[in-house]
């Protein structure tokens, strides 16, 4: 089976493999100028090729912000928006297939009104190129007051347009509480009609779902992360396949998701949301969700309000192909009101920051990067987060001269007030207790 991502990222294979490591956020005083950065929410949607990122933005007017996916410079916009519009947004998230097309869907979130085709039309244009004319790549209009959905959050596209792909979105129903999701397969260049998928009413309501395929193939397997329930996997006709992954790896608060496997590895990464969050989630599902661990995080964006828990993540992946394992795997990552960063989790087959972490550790073992170190570090526990959890900081001489409560499944913990050196990690978790060892740089 054609491993999903591998096909979708092979060209960025020869474009380099350069580390990227930027933000542009809140919590860095550098948000983006064109970023609303209150709780106006007009940045919500994202999607990556290589090195350049994709943001919709309705800060001033309606924009597809291009940024350097190197260094998170501005480049020039998509400069063409000729015929979109309707919907509630007529721009809300985008994507981009590895053929360099771009893909941005509309928002439907107004009740229905039948008169009027802005409230009943979900739309999916594509741009060729950042410089081309936009047309209108796949619609569905909903027939009644009773079918319609809020359709738009979320979209994802996994495979290349100009090839095989899925393409994937999903939506609360406006009169009941029903979900349903829409599926487009695209065989040799050419996108069929939707298919339209019932799923199990969620845990708990909400009006974000992010779904993404496993495969690429006519009746794919998927995943749902909706805001609020737990990650889970579906059977490609909608019913519960009972594989899921625990809200300690990846939390209730969390989104935009994509599951992607390069080499021997099998990932999920998430966006995660709240003001405690504001960042993207790598997790390795090579051992099947149940023992599904946190790999690594990208930095915290800042902790301004996003009640929609609107953001996103784009993926750069740079196969290892002599032998699958020492892949290079680069996120970048919106947090809406928050800022934009990227960067590279895993070069060469290393993780970033945490060269001692290894897959064969224990699953409730606790994880800290990035390692060295300069003015904080994180703490990673994917086991249950126990109330008296704590976490203490050793010199050399076996003296404590650092200690924190740990109230998150990503911790941060300051140590600018240390000095430059080697220290020893102590994480209590209940029953389990992790030792570290920490470079002060």
């Amino acid at each position: 089976m054609k491993k999903i991502y591998l096909l979708l990222f092979f060209a960025s294979f020869f474009i380099g493999n350069a580390q990227v490591n930027w933000k542009r956020s809140v919590s860095g005083a550098n948000a983006p100028s064109w970023m609303g950065t209150t709780t106006t929410n007009t940045e919500r949607g994202m999607g990556a090729l290589n090195d350049k990122m994709y943001v919709v933005s309705r800060t001033g007017g309606l924009f597809i912000k291009v940024i350097n996916g190197l260094d998170g410079t501005d480049l020039p916009n998509v400069s063409d928006y000729t015929g979109v519009t309707g919907g509630t947004f007529a721009l809300n998230d985008v994507e981009v297939s590895p053929n360099g097309a771009i893909l941005a869907c509309n928002l439907l979130a107004t009740t229905y009104d039948a008169a009027n085709a802005s409230t009943t039309t979900f739309k999916i244009y594509k741009w060729d190129n950042d410089t081309s004319a936009p047309s209108v790549y796949a619609t569905y209009v909903f027939p009644s007051a009773a079918e319609h959905v809020r359709l738009g959050d979320n979209f994802s596209v996994t495979g290349d347009i100009s090839g095989n792909a899925v393409i994937f979105a999903a939506g609360k129903f406006f009169t009941s509480t029903g979900y349903k999701v829409f599926r487009w397969i695209v065989t040799g260049g050419v996108i069929g009609a939707p298919t339209i998928i019932t799923i199990p009413n969620l845990a708990t309501s909400s009006t974000v779902l992010s779904v993404t395929p496993l495969t690429i193939s006519a009746e794919p397997d998927f995943i749902i992360k909706a805001s609020g329930n737990t990650l889970t996997k579906y059977n490609a006709d909608g019913t519960l396949t009972g594989e899921t992954i625990a809200n300690a790896v990846i939390p209730l608060s969390a989104n935009d998701t994509r599951y992607f496997e390069v080499g021997t590895k099998k990932y999920v990464a998430s966006y995660l949301y709240g003001t405690s969050n504001e960042y993207a989630k790598l997790v390795d599902v090579t051992a099947g969700f149940a023992s599904a661990s946190t790999v690594a995080v990208t930095p915290v964006l800042g902790t301004v309000a996003n009640g929609n828990g609107s953001g996103g993540i784009g993926l750069k992946i740079i196969p290892d192909l002599v032998d699958g394992i020492n892949n290079t795997i680069t996120v970048y990552t919106l947090g809406c009101n928050n800022g934009i960063s990227g960067k590279t989790l895993i070069s060469n087959g290393i993780t970033l920051g945490n060269k001692d972490f290894s897959v064969i550790e224990k699953h409730n073992a606790a994880k800290i990067f990035p390692n060295p170190a300069s003015n904080e570090f994180y703490i990673a526990i994917d086991t249950n987060l126990e109330r008296d959890a704590q976490a203490f900081i050793y010199d050399t001489q076996g003296r404590q001269v650092k200690s924190t409560k740990i109230d998150a499944n990503i911790q941060t913990v300051s140590i600018q007030d240390l000095n430059a050196g080697e220290y020893l990690v102590k994480v209590l978790n209940g029953k389990n207790n992790t030792t570290a060892k920490l470079l002060k740089k």
